[in-house]
C-alpha cells in the first residue's frame, strides 16, 4: 500500500467518525495490512510554547508518524484534547509504562517532554477554544 493510500484511509476514517483515538486508528490500519508498530513517537509542540514537547503516542512506525504529521500540517486532521480517564481505562499499560509527566491540560505543561491525552479529529471541526496545535 502506498503512503498516499494510507493517508486517504486515515482521512476517511477520521471524516467518517469525526474523531478517533490512536488505538482505534492503529487497529483500523492494522486490519488493512498496514505496519503500524515501531519505535517512533508522535509528538507535537503547542504553537505558543516552543520549549514544551508533548507526546501524543508512542511505539509507532516511522511511516505512520510521517503520515499523521503531514495530515496535521495539511489541516486534513487535527489534534484534539481527549479525556485522560478514557485512556486510563482503555490503555492502562501505556500510562503505567510512561516515565514522563502526564498532564491533564496544557496549562500544566512545563518545559520538556510530557504526555497529554489527545485524539485525532476532522480538520473542519470547530473547537470552542483556539486549537493550540
Amino acid at each position: 500500500m502506498t503512503k498516499q493510500e494510507i493517508k486517504e484511509l486515515v482521512v476517511s476514517l477520521v471524516r467518517d467518525m469525526k474523531w478517533v483515538t490512536y488505538p482505534q486508528l492503529l487497529r483500523f490500519l492494522l486490519a488493512k495490512g498496514v505496519k503500524v508498530e515501531g519505535t517512533y513517537d508522535l509528538r507535537a509542540r503547542p504553537t505558543q510554547q516552543k520549549n514544551i514537547d508533548i507526546l501524543l503516542w508512542r511505539g509507532l512506525s516511522r511511516e505512520i508518524v510521517e503520515i499523521v504529521e503531514e495530515l496535521i500540517e495539511e489541516n486534513q486532521i487535527r489534534v484534539l484534547p481527549f479525556p485522560l480517564e478514557a485512556y486510563q481505562t482503555s490503555e492502562p499499560e501505556l500510562l503505567k509504562n510512561l516515565t514522563i509527566p502526564v498532564i491533564r491540560n496544557l496549562q500544566e505543561a512545563k518545559e520538556g517532554l510530557q504526555f497529554f491525552a489527545t485524539c485525532l479529529g476532522r480538520g473542519d471541526i470547530l473547537l470552542q477554544q483556539e486549537n493550540p496545535w
